[in-house]
């Protein structure tokens, strides 16, 4: 084999094994490749699932909350007990002629019942006050669905009407009797913070407007002449020129 022949060969097999690497190290690259989007693939599917049992989690101890508040299963003793309370909280309101009625009650698919009440009477603010305070005081899983109030005429009463639902759940805590849990939902911490923010006020008024003051002129007032009760009531609000007898202004 000739000088030639021998750097040929040479240079054949070098380029040969440039060949082998590039496609060695292309299909190892490409197994990487494959094994790093693998790897991003099962870290992401990870994270959704942690979200899921994150959510799970949630939703659990949310139905514990709602299982601790709800009304016994039992649908007529949870009917009955309820509507026991709620005559509680209006003769501790002390309104006049209310009356406390279970409407009607409906399971939703076995997953919860929803019972409604009404409740009618007549009252002063101060009474409604003090039933809503004690209503939302307790953490029963129940609700205030309307309140419609209206005034009576040549009174301090009020026509009170409102509608409540409450709920059973199938595993609820309690079998024989309702929560006594205290609420969380009151941002004041007493009644009375409450009666003296709501109290007195005319919830059938229109809202108080802020004072507007009208520009007023300047006058003339002569030394010796009186000046009427209308000019003497704006009186702070005139910038006025004097003038004696003559004519001739006082500064």
């Amino acid at each position: 084999m000739t000088q030639r022949e021998r750097i040929l060969a040479i240079v054949a097999g070098s380029l040969a094994l440039v060949v082998v690497g590039v496609l060695a190290w292309t299909w190892v690259d490409g197994m990487y490749e494959r094994r790093r989007k693998e790897i991003r693939r099962l870290t992401v599917e990870i994270e959704n699932k942690e979200i899921v049992l994150a959510e799970q989690r949630r939703a659990t101890r949310r139905l514990a909350d709602y299982e601790r508040r709800s009304l016994p299963a039992d649908r007529e003793l949870a009917r009955a007990l309820y509507q026991d309370w709620l005559l509680g909280l209006v003769g501790h309101a002390d309104p006049d002629d209310a009356k406390v009625n279970a409407i009607s009650d409906h399971d939703q698919r076995g997953v919860f019942r929803r019972f409604t009440f009404s409740i009618n009477g007549k009252g002063t603010i101060e009474q409604l006050t003090r039933f809503l305070y004690h209503f939302y005081e307790v953490d029963h899983l129940h609700l205030l669905r309307r309140l419609q109030i209206r005034p009576i005429e040549d009174s301090r009463d009020l026509d009170i009407a409102v509608t409540i639902e409450a709920l059973s759940l199938p595993d609820a805590s309690r079998e024989d009797q309702l929560t006594d849990d205290p609420s969380t939902r009151l941002a004041k911490a007493s009644m009375d913070q409450y009666q003296q923010r709501i109290v007195g006020r005319n919830l059938f008024a229109p809202p108080n407007n802020a004072p507007r003051l009208t520009t007023v002129g300047s006058q003339r007032v002569e030394i010796g002449r009186s000046v009427s009760s209308s000019s003497a009531s704006m009186l702070p609000l005139i910038s006025m020129s004097t003038f004696d007898d003559a004519g001739t202004q006082i500064d």
